[in-house]
């Protein structure tokens, strides 16, 4: 039996940044081996990284804010009103460091990292290129789980069956052959 068909992997993944902005940095290149969790691509933004700095400064201000208080307090500290307004600082304290957390939390949004291990099949942009949000940058699969879906002409159909071993060749790969089984028939 001849038929004409494509290799296809159980795990395959096409990446792509939920922000738009300017590519910095792609650690891959086609072909490279890529381990789940890996980051392989980090776009740059300004002005994400001046508000978290904002929010940073905004934390340290906080911070300076109640560590004076303290100092300038030492010996009032038994009081009613230095517990009311200590407590008043660590809030403000608490609040501050929330927004921040918070903004260095959206940093992910900027990194694409692997979901699995695998290898990366297409690489669709270069460094310094503005990737749109949602649109595939890299696409990786597991080489591992790879099978080959085929069209097979309805007079051929009978003489393929469940279980059966089959005998592959790629035209890349020249006179290599593959072996495989059938695994699965349209019903």
């Amino acid at each position: 039996v001849s038929a004409s068909g494509v290799v296809k992997s159980e795990q395959q993944a096409d990446l792509a940044f939920s922000v738009t902005g300017t590519i910095s940095k792609l650690n891959i290149n086609k072909g490279d081996t890529v381990k789940k969790g890996q980051v392989i691509g980090t776009i740059y933004s300004s002005p994400k990284l001046e508000t978290i700095q904002s929010a940073k400064d905004a934390r340290d201000v906080a911070l300076r804010d109640r560590d004076l208080f303290k100092e300038q307090n030492a010996d009032n500290s038994q009081e009613d009103d230095y517990q009311i307004s200590l407590r008043r600082h660590n809030e403000l304290v608490s609040k501050a460091e929330s927004a921040y957390q918070a903004e260095l939390a959206t940093l992910t949004n900027y990194h694409l990292k692997a979901p699995f291990a695998g290898t990366v099949i297409d690489k669709l942009y270069e460094e310094g290129e503005v990737a749109t949000a949602g649109s595939t940058a890299i696409k990786i699969a597991n080489l591992k789980t790879t099978y080959l879906e085929i069209e097979l002409d309805q007079e051929d159909f009978g003489n393929v069956e469940l279980g059966q071993i089959a005998r592959v060749e790629l035209d890349p790969y020249g006179n290599f052959d593959f072996t495989g089984e059938v695994v699965d028939l349209p019903q």
